[in-house]
């Protein structure tokens, strides 16, 4: 009985922790891309002016 009932808080538990690494990955994810849209641009405006 004590088994059945840490199933459902454990499985809980690991979908949370699933759900945050996910976030956290997406959101580092966007965070690079922004940098090298922003390094880019900044190519773009270097080759604009000369």
């Amino acid at each position: 009985m004590m088994k059945k009932t840490l199933k459902l808080p454990a499985s809980a538990l690991g979908l949370i922790f699933l759900f945050y690494a996910c976030r956290t990955d997406e959101m580092a994810n966007s965070e690079k891309s922004l940098e090298n849209e922003k390094i880019e641009a900044f190519k773009r405006f270097k080759n604009l002016r000369y």
